[in-house]
């Protein structure tokens, strides 16, 4: 099994983003190790209901950052924001309605992608802005 590695180097130099971003990778570690083990359903459960209660503080938190920075691009940034929590509901009404192998995989598909995509590119772009604004 192969987890996804915290590197120094993805820090994005701003606390709080970084705690989330540490956060949501544990979150799909935690996933591969469930689907490794043939535990997916039951943990996706607890990993989802975590990133529903986790990511409203956190993109609340970001997009009133961003806001106060002047931040160009906070729409399609907060669009993604809210597609990504939608994708979680989505995904917990899906659990409800019948726990399956296949929803695990979905989940930690969404939530590789949402690393990969949005924090691991977006991280980069936002530090970058930030600094600038000095704003971290």
């Amino acid at each position: 099994m192969q987890s996804v590695a915290w590197d120094d180097d993805e820090l994005a130099g701003i606390a709080m983003v970084d705690r989330y971003h540490q956060h949501l990778k544990e979150q799909v570690d935690e996933l591969l190790g469930a689907c490794f083990a043939s535990q997916g359903p039951e943990v996706v459960a607890r990993i989802i209901e975590r990133m529903i209660n986790s990511t409203p503080g956190h993109f609340a938190e970001e997009e009133a950052m961003l806001a106060q920075a002047g931040y160009e691009r906070i729409v399609e940034h907060k669009r993604a924001h809210r597609e990504f929590s939608e994708s979680l509901k989505d995904l917990q009404t899906r659990l409800r309605e019948g726990a399956s192998h296949e929803i695990s995989n979905d989940a930690l598909l969404l939530l590789s992608r949402w690393l990969k995509g949005h924090v691991e590119v977006e991280r980069r772009e936002l530090e970058s802005f930030l600094m600038a604004k000095r704003v971290a």
